[in-house]
């Protein structure tokens, strides 16, 4: 990520209260400049056409689901930064995520305070 540039966050979640939140966040993170997708597919789309800084993926969602469309995403930008988001903790699909090169997962139940500190790390460029 480049420091010092607007950067951009594509955030992909097929429950709109989710993308509300974590927009909300990133806001008060001083992110301006956000995408959000309601599914896999779409969220290529948006990521082919805006490409995004980083990436907040969630695991399961209907029509295609994080792990495909990680899977496209790394396959057109190896080096592109994309993080899983869960609800479940790190199962089976996180660990298959994780293997096909997502950078991390943040659970999706953590308090705000913790995931601003996750978020904020990620724009940074931190693990």
């Amino acid at each position: 990520m480049n420091p010092g540039r607007k950067q951009s966050v594509l955030v992909v979640d097929d429950a709109e209260i989710t993308r509300l939140m974590l927009r909300i966040l990133l806001q008060s993170l001083g992110v301006e400049i956000i995408y959000e997708a309601e599914n896999g597919a779409r969220a290529v789309e948006i990521f082919r056409q805006e490409k995004p800084d980083l990436t907040l993926l969630d695991v399961n969602m209907p029509v295609m689901g994080g792990h495909d469309a990680l899977e496209i995403m790394l396959g057109e930008n190896p080096d592109t930064h994309v993080v899983m988001l869960t609800a479940e903790g790190r199962g089976d699909v996180v660990e298959a995520c994780l293997a096909a090169g997502a950078k991390g997962y943040i659970r999706k139940d953590l308090p705000p305070d913790e995931l601003k500190t996750h978020f904020n790390a990620l724009l940074k460029g931190e693990p």
